[in-house]
């Protein structure tokens, strides 16, 4: 009896907690159409969070909501920056106006998502400003139809919770300036393409992925299923679980070099895959990474691979596999199960291994199971993939250039400008000082090794009277750009004046070489290898460079 008692009170405690998280308010301020809108004071009082509106105040909010960017109450006005759990929950409102103010929608602690069971709600648009949205925001809502956003990049980076948290779990079309978006192109810099991010959008035939991006979120592109083609930049590392899970008319894949994890279900149930490549970089398989792509006819399995989950190829009658993995470990077989191949994977297709490996192979738990085992032609030495020679920097006519030995491949450069900083001091020393780094890549080859250089401007008749008072008199100070490069053992020093001298320092200020300006424009001097960073001094300017 007392412990019956005990569960009821904690229940009962829970749920007033819940009541009050969804129920309660700080303040109610009317709009100027005339719809009263309840608020909570957010991150200390600073700024407003939409709530529910009480209980004994019912209906709750209806048809068009439109929510204020800011808010003044009692001679204090403030931004409303969330929305907050439960807010909308089972209301029937049919449109909303958010705000570029609100940056998290439902993000809280109890109860169900935002819009939870808004069936009457068809559309709606997320701005850009949003970076959050929490659990089963938008599960429910049946009436969806259409979600429009600001810029696709911001979208990238928005954290959902879960995949009720992203409207496209129910609207599945989405637009951007009022035009469906069926050719997504990815705009360079987004770093990684989130958790959920572009679920269920059946309108997407193809996906355009720049260079800038490192990681394909979970169930980023899940269940899109009017998706093509997919090209997966060499910049991808990472492949998370459920990434293109149910793209049911993708038909071919090409895992690139930079990619060493393909998670769990990433392409799982992509029925329509025949053709599908695996770079010698990747070290894991997840389980039904390639479950039912039954259109898949061989698959080539590289050295570096150090695990293969259960079901990874489960329903895929392949007729061959190649693999290059020289120490075989322990699979799921035919009789386990989660077995990693189909059984008639096992029974009727060729399994080929490197030269002196069968025996391994047919001693190995899992490997073993397959019938016809041979040793590959030639030793099976697995493919080289060529790596693209290391670009060179250019700076002239006020342009930077790349050049490299690799013919054809495309450059990926980034340029960072030291002198965007704060100042607390009464005097700042402009540097105009950028850092570049550029590498080269390239279709079936491994990227580049990164080139780095230093571009800044030194004055080429250095002024001794400096800017004078007069504003009519004030003097023009001539500079040339200098572009400094390492590699490693030798410093190259570019476009400063001839005769113009030259002085190397490590980081404790020791000399480590000095010399002039070469008259071809072009010096180059040996440095020390283990010297990570240089102290550059080329008449009298000096800068830190990277010793690549």
């Amino acid at each position: 009896m007392l412990k019956k008692n005990l569960i009821s009170t904690v229940i009962t405690i829970f749920m007033s907690m819940v009541s009050i998280n969804a129920f309660s308010y700080d303040i109610a301020v009317e709009n100027a159409d005339g719809v009263t809108i309840y608020y909570n004071y957010y991150n200390e009082g600073r700024e407003l969070e939409v709530t529910a509106v009480p209980e004994w105040t019912y209906p709750k909010y209806t048809d068009s909501i439109v929510i204020p960017e800011e808010v003044t109450y009692s001679g204090r006005t403030r931004k409303v920056t969330s929305i907050g759990t439960q807010a909308f929950y089972y209301c029937n409102i049919t449109s909303i106006t958010i705000p570029k103010s609100v940056t998290s929608i439902g993000v809280g602690n109890f109860g169900e998502g935002t819009f939870y069971g808004c069936q009457k709600l068809t559309s709606i648009m997320i701005p850009s400003s949003v970076t959050t949205i929490g659990r089963d925001a938008f599960k429910g809502c049946t009436g969806l139809t259409s979600v429009q956003i600001e810029e696709i990049g911001s979208w990238c980076n928005i954290s959902f919770y879960n995949d009720e948290s992203n409207p496209l779990s129910k609207a599945r079309h989405l637009f951007l300036d009022n035009i469906e978006i069926t050719e997504l192109v990815v705009p360079d810099g987004v770093k990684s393409i989130g958790n959920y991010a572009f679920l269920n959008g059946a309108g997407f035939k193809s996906v355009i992925i720049p260079n800038s991006v490192e990681s394909i979120g979970t169930c980023a592109f899940q269940k899109c299923i009017g998706l093509t083609s997919v090209n997966i930049p060499n910049s991808v590392t990472d492949i998370g679980d459920s990434a293109f899970d149910g793209c049911s008319s993708l038909t071919s894949v090409s895992i690139p070099n930079s990619v060493m994890f393909i998670g769990a279900k990433a392409f799982h149930n992509c029925n329509a895959l025949s053709e599908l490549t695996i770079s010698n970089n990747v070290t894991s398989i997840g389980e039904k990474a390639f479950y039912n792509c039954y259109k898949l006819q061989s698959v080539t399995l590289p050295s570096s691979l150090e695990n293969i989950g259960s079901n990874a190829f489960y329903g895929s009658n392949l007729e061959t596999v190649f693999s290059y993995i020289k120490n075989p470990f322990v699979i799921k077989g035919r009789n386990d199960t989660y077995p990693t191949f189909s059984k008639n994977t096992f029974y009727n297709s060729t399994l080929y291994v490197p030269e002196g490996t069968i025996e391994k192979y047919k001693t190995t738990a899992g490997w073993k199971d397959f019938v016809f085992i041979e040793e590959m032609a030639g030793g099976g030495e697995e493919p080289i993939v060529e790596q693209c020679a290391m670009p060179t920097i250019h700076f002239a006519n006020g342009k930077l250039s790349f050049e490299c030995e690799t013919e054809g491949v495309e450059f990926v450069s980034e340029i960072t400008d030291v002198d965007i900083k704060k100042y607390y001091s009464s005097e700042i020393d402009l540097s105009a000082t950028y850092n570049i780094t550029v590498y080269a890549q390239k279709t079936d080859y491994e990227n580049s090794e990164t080139a780095t250089a230093t571009l800044c401007w030194i004055e080429a008749e250095p002024q001794t009277e400096g800017i004078t008072d007069d504003a009519v008199s004030v003097k023009e100070v001539k500079a040339v750009p200098v572009l400094i490069q390492t590699s490693g053992t030798q410093l190259s020093i570019e476009g400063a004046p001839t005769g113009a001298g030259i002085a190397i320092f490590d980081l404790n200020g020791r000399l480590i070489s000095h010399t002039k300006v070469a008259a071809t424009g072009t010096t180059k001097i040996a440095v020390p290898a283990g010297e990570k960073m240089l102290i550059v001094k080329v008449g009298e300017k000096s800068v830190k460079v990277m010793n690549k």
